[in-house]
């Protein structure tokens, strides 16, 4: 996947037309990152699609700050968790009671910490190993 800026621009161009100001953008950026969270692989990422999909934050852009504050929160749970319910390619910790896993990583792939013995679980092949 290319991560140069002019690559990344050319994608994001229908994301700058379709967006009235930043606070469109960051009402698009909240609802990408809630999807993330929730191992959402199938969402509508058009623009029309994901203002729709934020609208419930919307009504914190009285406070500058709030939806900074959000998005800070939603990213910190991407980092610790990769996605709730079971890791969308990160790393999640929960009290397996020495035994595997009781979830299947959205992405296929992913890893685990068992909290009760500190056993580390890599979930690849359909297994966790």
């Amino acid at each position: 996947m290319a991560t140069d800026a002019p690559t990344l621009l050319s994608q994001a161009n229908c994301y700058a037309c379709y967006a009235a100001s930043s606070f469109d953008l960051r009402l698009m950026r909240l609802a990408l990152l809630v999807g993330i969270v929730n191992g959402n692989t199938s969402m509508a990422t058009d623009p029309k699609s994901l203002l729709a999909s934020a609208q419930c934050f919307a009504c914190y852009a009285a406070n500058p700050y709030m939806l900074e504050l959000i998005e800070m929160g939603l990213l910190v749970q991407i980092l610790q968790n990769g996605s709730a319910g079971g890791g969308g390619g990160g790393v999640t910790c929960g009290n397996y009671a020495g035994g595997q896993p009781n979830f299947t990583p959205a992405s296929g792939c992913g890893n685990a910490i068992d909290t009760s013995n500190g056993n580390i679980w890599w979930y690849y092949n359909g297994a966790w190993h």
